[in-house]
């Protein structure tokens, strides 16, 4: 039933007893925001993870599965099944193995619209990011983040989760726009920037 309609048959006893669901509501309310909003201020509460193999998203889900039939089960596989489903979490963040050339140089331009983001693995396996694109200086970038949208996705899919180095070229919106998450993401080992 509603808090407000308690509330509401509450009042027609007495106004005073009817102030007791509304603030109850009121407190649990508060804590739940108060919560979030302290969880979501922690590191820990955005963990970035590149995609997984498909190989290690079966494990996890026959995990997963595994775990909900066993809860129903006895005591001791509902244990097991917890364990598992710590398991699969632990299996999600382990990083991919890189799809890179060994032996190869490589340069990949990346698809940002305006600006530059390029991709260079030396034969070493070694990544360097030049530039990250960008909306140019009159556009806004409310509706669409380069870093977040394009840069990202595109390093995570190569299995690439460090980075390292990053070179800005300079320091025009449409270079710079787009390295602010591919640094939190991928945080590069050196940070190299030009001078115009």
């Amino acid at each position: 039933m509603p808090v407000a309609l308690i509330a509401t048959l509450i009042s027609y006893v007495s106004v005073l007893l009817a102030k007791i669901p509304v603030l109850l509501t009121a407190l649990t309310v508060n804590a739940i925001t108060e919560t979030v909003r302290h969880l979501g201020g922690l590191r820990f509460a955005e963990v970035r993870v590149a995609i997984p193999s498909h190989a290690i998203s079966l494990i996890a889900a026959a995990l997963f599965a595994f775990c909900m039939i066993a809860v129903r089960r006895r005591r001791w596989l509902a244990v097991t099944g917890i364990a598992a489903i710590f398991f699969a979490v632990l299996l999600l963040t382990l990083p991919p193995k890189p799809q890179l050339r060994t032996g190869v140089a490589e340069v990949t331009a990346i698809d940002v619209g305006q600006g530059d983001s390029i991709l260079i693995v030396s034969p070493d396996g070694r990544t360097l990011l030049i530039d990250g694109g960008g909306p140019a200086g009159f556009m806004h970038a409310d509706l669409f983040d380069t870093s977040e949208d394009v840069v990202s996705p595109y390093l995570w899919s190569r299995g690439i989760t460090r980075l390292d180095a990053i070179a800005l070229t300079h320091a025009h919106t449409d270079h710079l726009g787009g390295l602010h998450a591919v640094m939190a993401n991928f945080r590069p080992r050196e940070f190299w920037i030009g001078m115009d």
